[in-house]
């Protein structure tokens, strides 16, 4: 069988590990009094049970997810930003 579409690449996870990584820290040490890895350790996300039709298709798709990851990271406002 052919391999499940994952728009989440390993680059992409990492910079959204390091955007979160502050806040994920504080919540982990005041809610569990440890490290967010310990709770929480890095999983492989899981493919996306439809496929797009066409290459075309899939790097339409890959190039949305980055822009709105792009975008969340350039404006500054998510959790992260706040702590």
């Amino acid at each position: 069988p052919a391999e499940p579409f994952q728009a989440l690449t390993p680059d992409l996870a990492h910079q959204i590990q390091l955007h979160y990584a502050a806040s994920n820290a504080w919540l982990a040490q005041r809610a569990w009094g440890g490290s967010w890895a310990e709770q929480l350790p890095p999983q492989e996300p899981p493919p996306l049970r439809c496929r797009p039709a066409t290459l075309q298709e899939r790097r339409e798709l890959v190039g949305l997810g980055r822009g709105l990851l792009k975008a969340e990271l350039s404006h500054g406002d998510g959790p992260a930003a706040s702590s």
